[in-house]
């Protein structure tokens, strides 16, 4: 009598099926990993923009804005009057684009923008979303950098820390 047994056996399926299950685990983290690492990365690029685009800005205008009292608040996302946030707010000047694509990656909660008065000095400091300890930070100085700090603590006096 011959035995034609053809087929997979029961726990050779759950073996299999737990693999798979596994490996789609480690795939979706890794996944969500590069999403973040990649938001942080447009983060910094739009930060290092705005420093351009602000020193155009100084550029024509010879100040960082017409505000006669110090503006710290969240990045703008609409226009302000230039004699309340400085140039953070101008619709016209490029700035609240950048200030705005900043608020949509990092969550308005996670941006700080600051012009002192007179418009003499500048900065802007956002969270990254894959390390919520670090924070990226540009100013009127020229200085860029990411540290690890809280949001609060990364700007004094309208320049980085």
């Amino acid at each position: 009598m011959k035995n034609n047994t053809q087929g997979f056996t029961l726990i050779e399926l759950l073996v299999v099926v737990t693999l798979i299950g596994i490996m789609s685990a480690i795939v979706v983290v890794a996944l969500n990993s590069a999403k973040n690492n990649s938001e942080d990365t447009s983060i910094q690029a739009n930060v290092n923009k705005l420093q351009t685009q602000a020193e155009l800005y100084y550029a024509n205008n010879a100040n960082y804005g017409a505000n006669t009292v110090a503006y710290s608040s969240v990045c703008p996302t609409t226009a302000i009057a230039s004699t309340t946030a400085g140039m953070m707010g101008v619709s016209g000047s490029g700035l609240l684009a950048f200030t705005t694509a900043i608020v949509k990656q990092a969550g308005s909660a996670n941006t700080l923008c600051t012009v002192s008065a007179n418009g003499a000095t500048w900065a802007v400091a956002a969270r990254l979303k894959g390390d919520t300890t670090k924070v990226v930070c540009a100013d009127s100085t020229g200085r860029s950098k990411i540290s690890v700090t809280t949001l609060a603590s990364s700007i004094t006096n309208s320049v980085c820390n």
